[in-house]
């Protein structure tokens, strides 16, 4: 019978415990990745750079002190953007500050002495940070690629992490609608050079259209509207012969 009670003291003490923790640990947030096109991942991004981590730092952020890493990156390629320094920051969500460890699921995770090609965007000012140096990778996971050299093919892949959320793609009607998790394949440096020059090469302009093609879409795509004032008219009388005037003699 004292085994049977000192059990369910436990249990209950063990439910008390769980309950305590569970109903004091902060609410978990669930965070999505919108995966974009190439093209718009290269103009959504003022930076696109090739360099190789130096350093990491771990620190705490903003008014709930979230966890965040610093990566001080030193430049060997400028694909898009311009710098004054050969170094610079890119924050990760996510770190470990002593033994406290925040895992955000699809953030970029960057090693010392990795060499990564980097999608960027400039940080916003916020009220704790009202002039940011720093640069967040653009699509998060999606904006980063760590660099391994290939013997066989003489050169650089690039490979993306897999441990991504749910992926997102819009739709013709404009909706965002969840994607199958997709594994990505490793990609030469030359080819993804070769794409990014494609992308950042200005679209070439239409051709002029001749005065009478030109004359004949504006007719048929841009309708007199109702506002615009009708054309004026203006009334001439009929011809008439001029009167015949009767000479007075003396």
């Amino acid at each position: 019978m004292r085994f049977y009670t000192s059990l369910f003291a436990r249990t209950l003490l063990f439910t008390g415990i769980c309950l305590f923790v569970f109903t004091q640990a902060p609410p978990v947030e669930a965070t999505q990745v919108i995966a974009y096109s190439e093209r718009e991942q290269v103009e959504r991004s003022a930076l696109i750079v090739w360099g190789r981590v130096q350093s990491q730092i771990a620190r705490k952020i903003g008014p709930r002190q979230y966890i965040v890493t610093d990566s001080t990156l030193s430049i060997r390629r400028i694909f898009k953007g311009k710098l004054l320094t050969n170094t610079l920051t890119v924050r990760c969500l996510g770190g470990r500050i002593g033994a406290q460890i925040a895992h955000v699921a699809g953030a970029g995770q960057i090693a010392v002495g990795e060499e990564v090609l980097v999608y960027l965007e400039a940080a916003r000012p916020l009220p704790w940070q009202p002039q940011p140096t720093h640069y967040y990778l653009t699509g998060m996971a999606y904006g980063l690629w760590k660099m391994r050299w290939s013997p066989i093919h003489r050169q650089y892949q690039l490979f993306q992490q897999h441990d991504l959320p749910t992926r997102l793609a819009r739709n013709a009607q404009g909706q965002w609608t969840p994607l199958p998790h997709l594994h990505t394949q490793p990609r030469l440096l030359s080819d993804l050079v070769e794409a990014l020059q494609r992308h950042l090469t200005p679209a070439q302009p239409m051709p002029p259209k001749t005065d009478k093609a030109h004359r004949h879409s504006t007719q048929r795509h841009h309708p007199i509207q109702e506002t615009q004032k009708p054309p004026q008219i203006r009334h001439v009388a009929p011809h008439r012969p001029p009167p015949r005037h009767s000479i007075e003699t003396k």
